[in-house]
């Protein structure tokens, strides 16, 4: 079988080993989205993606911004506030 992150399968014709595997897709919500252990969260978002054979599971969750003037809003949508 494929390795976690990976997606495909293997076959065995005596001792030759026929199949491929490539990078699983990964969906997970404000991750990169890039296929296979690649996959991780955006800039202004914190977790962990972890797999089980072609299966992502995690969560990416916005950072709290805490940048003094500014809106004090999570993740990317932290933002300057006007005149600063």
């Amino acid at each position: 079988q494929c390795l976690d992150g990976y997606t495909g399968s293997i076959t065995w014709i005596a001792d030759v080993p026929l199949g491929k595997c490539k990078p699983a897709p990964c969906l997970i919500q404000n991750s990169n989205q890039q296929d296979g252990l690649q996959c991780q969260c955006l800039d202004g978002y914190n977790g962990s993606i972890t797999w089980e054979g072609p299966v992502p599971s995690g969560t990416c969750t916005a950072v709290p911004c805490k940048v003094l003037h500014s809106d004090f809003a999570s993740g990317p949508d932290c933002q300057c506030l006007p005149g600063f």
